[in-house]
């Protein structure tokens, strides 16, 4: 256990020297974002008026907030908390990546290719949300894994909101889980044998309307504070934009890398698939969830590497899951 947890620390400190080289080395001194940030900062230190910042960043007050605390440069502030939910987003996808794995060095490989992929990478030093957004959608799949009490999950998915809007998509994906963890529900004529599931009919129902109603009036009182034009139409113009963001040297290297894990982790799991494994569909309805605003980022807003980060979450595990089956049909 020791020797594990050694690792693991040396793991998070050279995930720390790398994204603190990248900074240095590779600084991203241009980020679009970034500035808006900086001014919400400047807010919540008395130093700007809010109505200065558009709507589209004003709701993505955590970070700003934490960083506003620390008493540096509003850029290097945000730098630091960025990569804090970085390493904390390492941690716990290591706990959950160990509920897919069955080595401890399927564990660590897993892990490491988490570190190494483009996002984490490029994104663990930055003055932007995104780590903070990843650190809640994955410790609230860890909590859900371990069946956490589900005020606390309930309060994790919310917090997280507040660092980035597209936390709430985890409360579909759980709501499906929830719904797949019921016996017998993946085998064959399950949906016609209600009665003989042996579940908490009351309990689940009330879960997970705590589960949608607390997290989605967050995201509505945002929404209402500073709106947006979800009624905007999608326009050519628009779309070329994002296709040729597609093309850049990040996000091809992000895609890539997607590709390569995915297909892995799909073909290795295929005859499972077919036969509706729960935890291999566990993972693959995650990838099918947050292909949603995935899709809205594409016809409404600026595509970029950013946005593909979160299928790793789903797809490492899916690879990790597929080692054993892939050795026992080729070995």
């Amino acid at each position: 256990m020791r020797h594990k947890k050694l690792n693991i620390i040396i793991i998070l400190y050279i995930s720390f020297i790398l994204s603190f080289l990248r900074m240095i080395f590779f600084p991203d001194e241009n980020i679009f974002d970034a500035k808006y940030y900086v001014s919400l900062v400047h807010v919540f230190r008395g130093m700007e008026n809010i109505n200065n910042i558009p709507t589209a960043w004003r709701s993505r007050i955590l970070v700003p907030l934490i960083a506003s605390i620390i008493p540096l440069n509003p850029l290097v502030s945000l730098n630091f908390v960025s990569l804090t939910f970085n390493l904390l987003t390492i941690l716990y996808f290591y706990n959950f990546l160990k509920i897919y794995a069955t080595t401890y060095k399927q564990e660590m490989l897993g892990l490491i290719l988490f570190i190494f992929i483009a996002p984490t990478l490029i994104l663990g030093f930055v003055p932007l949300t995104d780590s903070a957004g990843m650190f809640f959608i994955v410790l609230a799949l860890y909590q859900y894994s371990i069946k956490s009490n589900i005020f606390v999950r309930i309060v994790t998915i919310s917090i997280g909101i507040l660092a980035r809007e597209t936390v709430f998509f985890i409360v579909p994906l759980i709501i499906i889980w929830s719904f797949m963890d019921i016996p017998n529900i993946f085998k064959k004529h399950g949906f016609k044998k209600f009665k003989n599931w042996d579940v908490s009919w009351k309990r689940l129902f009330k879960e997970l309307t705590l589960l949608s109603v607390i997290p989605f009036t967050v995201l509505i009182i945002l929404k209402m504070w500073a709106p947006e034009d979800f009624l905007a139409i999608p326009t050519i113009t628009n779309i070329n934009i994002n296709i040729n963001n597609l093309m850049t040297e990040r996000t091809l290297t992000t895609i890539g890398q997607l590709l390569i894990i995915g297909i892995i982790g799909i073909y290795g799991n295929f005859k499972w698939i077919l036969y509706r494994d729960k935890q291999v569909w566990k993972l693959l309805f995650g990838i099918i969830i947050f292909s949603i605003p995935l899709f809205y980022t594409f016809l409404y807003e600026n595509i970029s590497f950013r946005f593909f980060w979160i299928f790793f979450v789903f797809a490492i595990p899916l690879m990790i899951n597929s080692i054993d089956k892939l050795g026992e049909m080729y070995l």
